[in-house]
């Protein structure tokens, strides 16, 4: 009897273990999460908070795919279910955040050749914006995850570092709309047509004028003038809280109020 409440308690500790590494989880999902955490040690403080939409966001993530985990062919690191749970989160982090946090995630989907019926697998990821572009480093990508496997060991979700990869062996392809940081197969930049803190005047990559893809936060001729004149004035009002905080200096609130007007 002894033994059996000991096993009891055993599997009670085991579950909470796993609750506390998982975090708050956000969205729909039980063991993935979406959180903020400190900068990694020398890291440089980030340009947040960030603004960007989840549906943007969620066309950004849904253009990444990877060869070397379920397969030799490039395949979407992110199922349409993942994307779903994750996006809005995300976006509500990185607008939330300081200059000294990052937005860490983990998603858990079914990738595979039997598509829902593949084992579940984790993907981890670290996000922060700094230089005025979106950056995304990810750690585990369709990692084995089957919560029946684990027994009382609680899985370690680690989002991808800066000073070095954690899974030599699979790459990412970015697609149209990011690049990979220079020697880094896990690192991906989103900078063509990607929202920034400041207003680009001219974009490096102008986009189809109806793309769903294109960010709430960059204007197009296709986007509504009072929906525009809605977007200016709440980033006016971010760049005004910045410098209320004292989180950027006289000269770049300056600088960066007359790229948003100029971008009128």
């Amino acid at each position: 009897m002894k033994s059996l409440h000991r096993g009891v308690w055993q599997a009670a500790l085991a579950i909470a273990a796993l609750a506390a590494i998982a975090g708050a989880a956000l969205g729909q999902g039980r063991t993935g999460f979406v959180r903020l955490e400190r900068l990694e040690p020398g890291a440089p403080p980030n340009a947040h908070p960030y603004a960007i939409s989840a549906d943007a966001l969620r066309t950004r993530l849904a253009d990444l795919k990877v060869t070397g985990t379920v397969s030799t062919d490039a395949v979407p690191i992110f199922t349409d279910e993942e994307l779903d749970e994750i996006a809005a989160p995300l976006a509500e982090s990185l607008a939330r955040a300081s200059p000294q946090e990052d937005v860490t995630f983990a998603a858990i989907g079914k990738h595979g050749l039997l598509g829902k019926f593949s084992p579940s697998s984790a993907t981890t990821g670290r996000l922060f914006a700094r230089e005025g572009a979106l950056n995304l480093i990810l750690g585990l990508i369709h990692e084995r995850y089957e919560s029946s496997d684990l027994g009382f060991k609680a899985p370690e979700f680690k989002p991808g570092q800066r000073i070095q990869r954690m899974a030599p062996i699979y790459r990412v392809a970015p697609g149209a709309s990011a690049r990979l940081a220079e020697k880094r197969a896990d690192w991906v930049i989103f900078e063509a047509g990607a929202p920034a803190p400041r207003l680009s005047v001219t974009p490096a990559a102008p986009a189809p004028a109806a793309a769903p893809s294109m960010p709430i936060a960059t204007p197009t001729p296709a986007m509504p003038a009072d929906d525009r004149y809605r977007e200016i004035k709440r980033r006016l009002e971010l760049l005004d809280r910045l410098k209320g905080d004292g989180l950027i200096s006289e000269g770049e609130y300056r600088e960066r109020r007359r790229a948003i007007l100029d971008g009128i």
